[in-house]
């Protein structure tokens, strides 16, 4: 009988025995991180930036509206302030008018002061008002030989009326502002020459005017004021 020879080895209890070898590979296996672990850190990270910043907007938005509430409301108290004056100075000009201190007509776009001065803007001039004038009117004109500032006025109103004596219909007396080459005004006298060699002549009423017997009495009264203050060189000045 021939051996039976076997690469694997003989098996004790008869039969074939297979022997096979198993390559046992151990691995080692680390625990995953958590794949939103990171990831979190950083939203977290980045929420808590973001809601600082909108903090910060916001508060920034805030300050700027309290700002800008605070401003418009200071814009608004000076323009009420401003408002309130001229309120106050217009009061007071009709005051003056309805108590008779001052009358002034004005035909012109002369500067007015109720209290000492006529002012004329046209000439640069100012003309003081004698004392005991309560009432003045005035009115600028042109002729051929220059221009005519009439004057009328009356110390007081008669029965709470302006008397028809200071109407400047019954103009008391005029100054005349030559335009000719050398200044020379013909019809009045010279009173006063400005800074620039502008020359000023009274020129005087050239009849009554038609009033009644008081009114012409009053009127005289007063053109004897106005003439004197109309031909004083002192009472005239530069704006």
């Amino acid at each position: 009988m021939e051996p039976n020879n076997n690469m694997g080895g003989n098996n004790p209890l008869g039969g074939e025995s297979v022997i096979s070898e198993q390559v046992v590979t151990e691995q080692v296996t680390e625990t995953p991180m958590s794949p939103a672990a990171a990831p979190e850190k950083k939203k977290n990270n980045g929420m808590l930036l973001g809601l600082i910043l909108c903090l910060l907007l916001a508060a920034g938005g805030v300050g700027f509206g309290v700002w800008a509430m605070m401003d418009g409301n200071s814009q608004k108290d000076a323009l009420n302030n401003q408002i309130n004056t001229l309120k106050q100075q217009n009061d007071e000009l009709m005051e003056q008018v309805g108590d008779g201190d001052t009358i002034i007509n004005i035909d012109t776009d002369t500067d007015v002061d109720t209290e000492d001065y006529i002012y004329v803007g046209e000439w640069g001039l100012k003309i003081k008002i004698p004392e005991g004038l309560n009432i003045v009117n005035y009115s600028l004109s042109e002729s051929g030989y220059g221009e005519h500032l009439s004057v009328s006025g009356a110390k007081e109103k008669i029965n709470g009326v302006v008397p028809v004596s200071a109407s400047l219909d019954a103009s008391a007396g005029s100054i005349v502002r030559s335009n000719s080459d050398d200044g020379f005004y013909p019809y009045g006298s010279l009173v006063y020459t400005d800074s620039v060699g502008n020359k000023y002549y009274y020129e005087g009423p050239q009849a009554y005017p038609d009033l009644s017997e008081n009114e012409l009495k009053l009127w005289k009264e007063t053109q004897v004021i106005i003439q004197g203050a109309l031909t004083n060189p002192e009472n005239f000045s530069a704006i």
